[in-house]
């Protein structure tokens, strides 16, 4: 053992002694109670943390009865909740609630001590503590809440430093007065991805705040969240302090998060920046409060798992951190904040090795937790803080389940020291098992990262979704820039019997957002050339048929590594072309990709015939046998994606293809044919014949030698396919089949129990994202009366702060219509809107040069208004109010349509009803309704949106293909085969 262990069993064992003479008091054993069950049952603990999500906003007694009774009336529920529960039932009138919410409420203000800055004041003067306060909220949705953050913070410091005085400084010369700060408050589009924008929208408030500061001489510190805020936030921070204005302020500080992999690096960087600004900040080591929701954000995108995924390595990282930071302690102010007992002992041990001023060091706790470690280091006069939360509970609840999901932790140290009797165990050196030293994560294992624990054949066939861009990091950023700079001038002709054609007539592809830019032309497809490709694949169909499904699935897989080099070109071109934003683009091309590897992957499984039954005398098979001559007609909105996935499916299966792709987006059509031409597709399984819909269209969906047609575009348009192919021509073989994919009239229900806070962006983003041009985008919000005027006022302020521009912008929310006939159309509907009685909530500024901007419009209708039951297919939200749960439903249901529907509810019999009756394809639950993902979210709809069809799932494959059964005889001249077997 070293001297260093040594010196911190010693001190950890008196610390511990004399924390434990600290009896907790009656709030903190009723919290340890509900802590000690939820470490026992899992589902106990969930259940409860979802009712005290939801418990703010149950507001009468019946309320809280109601979901008291559906959360935790439970067998599975441990017996002295499911016990209040059945209490809550049998009791009338009901005295349960109350106890509740008083219960409820003292938990929450032992976290959250105020509701006010005032209230909190008076909590921190009986308790004695030096503070820090935090304004409660973090990311907002509208400017109007930005601004009220800010001026939260400007008051706390106006009304501090008048109970304090101006310039209050501690025994040790540190001021008083401070404030931690989450920037994600102060702007209501921060994003790394518009890092400009962000930055200056953030230092214009910050500024205010830190000359407030400087004027009563308090500390302003800056919280780090999300990972991906974390470039961002530093930047901020630093080049606010470069200013002028600010070089001399001496007491500003930042967090540096220790269960980041790269959160060496960035103390260092913070270290040495200081050095070379010649300047001291404080810096705040915390483990990190995010683990969850980094560890869940890298599995659904496929990132490398950011966060170390054992405590062992946190802990360890976090003492190496503290080491770096007090041997910087001319530089830093060290604020280490934990209440792992080991943790703090070491760096208490550090300190006094090192010699480090009490003047350049504190411990920080949080609010309500580790209270008899406090008491304990008050004793011994430890210089420590207090993190101190100020605010409401409803935007306080997401602070508020994070500590009561640190406490109910079985790995957290806080429940250890309850419960741990052995001080040498507490004070044990943080280090892992062996299988963790060797670098196994059991959390990647048990997240299948990489295909672990695959056999060959599985891995053979496995299909995993393709990485979704991180544009909180800067090459990303910088690749999809040059990837926008590098475009140039396209041209392109026909693609005919593995052959590119000229033509005489050209389609000339320009930027929606700029109509006077040209981006290129492709050829124009007369009926010559259009039968010509017919013939080319109904020819090349009877050797394409032949080739194995292994090997047809090859040439998807060699094209999906093509796209996938050439992801942020293809993505540039589709912002210019079709108007998308940056993050729009490159999830097209990501799902087009996701398409090539999933369909392949699949037909690996599909191509061998299967045995029916196991019987004696007789074989029976299942297998697949394509159609013949493909007809795909795709739409602009997801100009490769669609694309790609009805072509890719219609080859893979055996089929051949005719493509027409939109005229609005001819390019990226041709990329894809390129890159199939390239990968060397035989000749005439792929022919591209671009034109209008009237005379291709029509050709290809009426001529005999197609068998299929795969269509996704407009309702009109698919009605009259399935009519024209009904009709049997000269020469036809074979009955047509179709899979068309047809619009939506797409409704989010919100629910009196709903998180606005999360219900507004996802609604934005649904209605909005785009511009609205998504078969699956939300054309209408459909809000109960109880919550409907508050969550109404907020939708507008918050739909106020949408950006709108030009998509090549990095940031812009929204964008340009496809055309200026689009935005005719979806003005007229507005208009019609109106006529029918429809109020007018929020009207952006329309405009139709350079490019075609329709800012987003909301507009309170009836159910019967044509807003609420035609597809528009622009950026137009109607709003409905009902005035019951079962009415949402029936509104949601009540169109022709019936593709998406969402709900953001926390009442588990809502939730329940809303999957038994919601009439629609793909439903979704507390999140947005578009952007599905092809294995996860297999899409389609039915009534008017489709035949049923799911487009990213197995089934989709099969409809491209003839199921066939084969059955032989095997019992020969008496010989059963396999009956000695059998008998045995």
């Amino acid at each position: 053992m070293t001297d260093i262990e040594r010196m911190i069993l010693e001190r950890g064992r008196d610390l511990i002694r004399a924390a434990k003479r600290y009896a907790p008091g009656v709030a903190e054993r009723i919290n340890n109670a509900v802590f000690e069950m939820c470490m026992k049952d899992p589902h106990t603990k969930k259940q409860l943390f979802r009712f005290i999500d939801v418990l703010p906003n149950l507001k009468t007694d019946a309320l809280m009865t109601q979901h008291l009774q559906e959360y935790l009336w439970n067998e599975k529920i441990q017996v002295p909740l499911s016990g209040l529960a059945k209490l809550a039932s049998w009791l009338t009138p009901n005295p349960t609630a109350r106890v509740v919410r008083m219960a409820s409420g003292a938990m929450a203000k032992s976290f959250i001590p105020g509701a006010s800055v005032e209230k909190a004041y008076k909590a921190i003067i009986q308790s004695g503590h030096k503070f820090t306060i935090d304004i409660l909220g973090e990311k907002t949705t509208s400017e109007t809440d930005a601004g009220t953050y800010m001026d939260a913070y400007l008051h706390a410091l106006d009304y501090l430093s008048s109970e304090y005085g101006e310039g209050a400084v501690d025994e040790h010369g540190n001021p008083q007065i401070n404030l931690s700060i989450k920037v994600s408050a102060l702007y209501s589009r921060f994003d790394p991805l518009n890092t400009e924008n962000s930055s200056s929208h953030v230092r214009n408030r910050l500024r205010e705040i830190f000359r407030k500061a400087m004027e009563v001489g308090a500390a302003i510190n800056i919280d780090v969240e999300h990972r991906q805020y974390k470039d961002l936030t530093y930047d901020i921070f630093k080049g606010l302090l470069e200013e002028d204005e600010f070089r001399t302020y001496g007491y500003a500080g930042i967090v540096v998060q220790a269960y980041l992999k790269d959160s060496e690096t960035t103390l260092m960087n913070l270290i040495n920046w200081t050095k070379r600004q010649k300047r001291s900040i404080s810096i705040r080591l915390v483990k990190g409060a995010y683990w969850d929701h980094e560890v869940m954000l890298a599995q659904q995108n496929h990132w490398d798992i950011p966060v170390f995924t054992e405590k062992w390595e946190t802990d360890a990282n976090f003492e190496e951190l503290t080491r770096i930071l007090l041997k910087n302690a001319k530089y830093t102010h060290a604020a280490i904040a934990t209440h792992n007992i080991r943790s703090l002992v070491h760096a208490l041990v550090l300190k006094d090795k090192l010699g480090v001023d009490d003047a350049h060091f504190e411990l920080q706790f949080l609010c309500g937790m580790a209270n008899e470690i406090k008491k304990a280091l008050i004793e011994q006069k430890v210089p420590f803080r207090v993190y101190t939360p100020v605010g409401e509970l409803i935007p306080g609840m997401g602070y508020f389940v994070r500590r009561l999901l640190e406490n109910s932790s079985n790995e957290s140290f806080i429940r250890a020291f309850d419960t741990t009797a052995d001080p040498a165990e507490l004070l044990r050196m943080p280090e892992g098992n062996i299988k963790a030293q060797k670098g196994e994560s059991v959390v990647e294992k048990n997240l299948g990262y990489m295909g672990q624990g695959k056999s060959p054949e599985e891995a053979d066939t496995l299909f995993e979704n393709f990485i979704s861009c991180d544009f909180s990091t800067a090459v990303n950023r910088s690749r999809m820039s040059a990837a926008l700079d590098d475009l140039e001038v396209m041209d392109s002709g026909l693609y005919i019997n593995g052959e590119w054609i000229e033509t005489t007539k050209r389609i000339e592809s320009t930027n929606p957002s700029n109509r006077s830019e040209v981006l290129g032309k492709v050829g124009k497809a007369e009926k010559r050339e259009v039968l010509h490709a017919l013939e080319s694949a109904r020819k090349a169909y009877d050797s394409w048929k032949r080739v194995s499904a292994r090997e047809r699935a090859g040439y998807l897989e060699k094209a999906a590594v093509l796209m996938g080099e050439r992801v942020y070109d293809l993505s540039a071109l589709m912002v210019k072309e079709a108007g998308k934003n940056w993050r729009e683009a490159y999830v097209d091309t990501a799902e087009a990709i996701d398409f090539l590897n999933f369909y392949a992957a699949e037909m690996k499984k599909l191509g061998d015939p299967v045995k029916t039954q196991e019987l004696l005398g007789e074989d029976n098979f299942l297998s697949y046998r394509p159609k013949g001559v493909v007809a795909v007609i795709s739409p602009w909105n997801f100009p490769l994606a669609i694309l790609t996935g009805m072509t890719s499916a219609a080859i893979v299966t055996g089929n051949t293809t005719v493509i027409k792709p939109a005229s609005e987006s001819p390019l990226i059509a041709a990329e894809l044919v390129q890159i199939f031409a390239e990968v060397g597709l035989p000749k005439g399984v792929l022919n591209y014949v671009p034109g209008s819909g009237a005379e291709v269209g029509n050709l290809l969906v009426e001529s005999p030698l197609v068998d299929m047609i795969a269509f996704t575009g407009s309702r009109k348009v698919g009605l009259s396919i399935y009519e024209k192919m009904s009709r049997v021509k000269p020469g036809q073989k074979n009955l047509k089949t179709a899979i068309v994919e047809l619009g939506g009239k797409n409704g989010l229900i919100v629910d009196s129990t709903a998180d606005i806070d999360e219900a507004i962006p996802a609604l934005l983003y649904s209605a909005f994202g785009y511009q609205g041009q998504k078969c699956s985008a939300c054309s209408r919000v459909i809000v109960l009366n109880r919550i409907y005027d508050a969550f109404v006022a907020k939708l507008l302020e918050s739909t106020r702060s949408l950006i709108q521009g030009d998509t090549s912008i990095p940031g812009v929310d929204v964008g340009p219509v496809i055309s200026k006939r689009a935005y005719d159309t979806i003005l007229g509907y507005i208009e019609k809107g109106k006529a029918d009685g429809g109020k007018v909530l929020y009207e952006g500024s329309h405009q139709d040069t350079p490019g075609n901007y329709l800012a987003p419009t909301i507009i309170e209708v009836e159910s019967e208004n044509i807003l609420a039951k035609e597809e528009i297919f622009g950026p137009v939200l109607s709003v409905l109010r009902v005035n019951d749960f079962s009415s949402a439903i029936a509104v949601l249901n009540s169109t022709d349509y019936a593709l998406t529907g969402g709900l953001f509810s926390r009442t588990p019999s809502h939730i329940k009803q809303f999957i038994a009756e919601a009439g629609v394809g793909n439903r979704y639950i507390n999140r947005g309704i578009t952007g599905a993902v092809v294995e996860r979210q297999p899409f389609g709809g039915f009534k008017m949106s489709g035949a049923g069809s799911k487009a990213g799932s197995t089934d989709y494959l099969k409809a491209f293909m003839y199921p066939i059964t084969t059955t032989e005889n095997t019992g020969r001249k008496g010989h059963i085969p396999g009956l000695d077997e059998f008998a045995r």
